[in-house]
C-alpha cells in the first residue's frame, strides 16, 4: 500500500488548510472506488463506507471515512 499512496505524494493539496481528511487517504478511496464502478461522489463515500474495515487496514482514517461532501469539494 506504501507503493500505491506514495504515487500521490507530490500531488499538491488545493484544498484550505483546515481540511481535516488526509489527502493521499482520500484520493486512493476514490480511485480504488471508480476501479469498483463508483460513478459519483455519493458511491465513492457509501463504497468508502462498506469497506471501511478493510480501509482501516491501510490507513489511519482519523476522521472515519470521508462523505460525498468531502469528495465532492475535492474535485473543484
Amino acid at each position: 500500500m506504501h507503493l500505491f499512496l506514495s504515487a500521490f505524494e507530490d500531488v499538491l493539496d488545493p484544498r484550505a488548510a483546515n481540511a481535516r481528511h488526509d489527502l493521499g487517504e482520500l484520493l486512493v478511496i476514490a480511485f480504488v472506488s471508480v476501479l469498483c464502478r463508483a460513478t459519483s461522489c455519493a458511491k465513492m463515500a457509501a463504497f468508502g463506507r462498506a469497506k471501511e474495515t478493510v480501509f482501516r487496514g491501510f490507513f489511519k482514517l482519523k476522521y472515519t471515512v470521508p462523505s460525498h461532501d468531502i469528495f465532492s469539494a475535492s474535485v473543484k
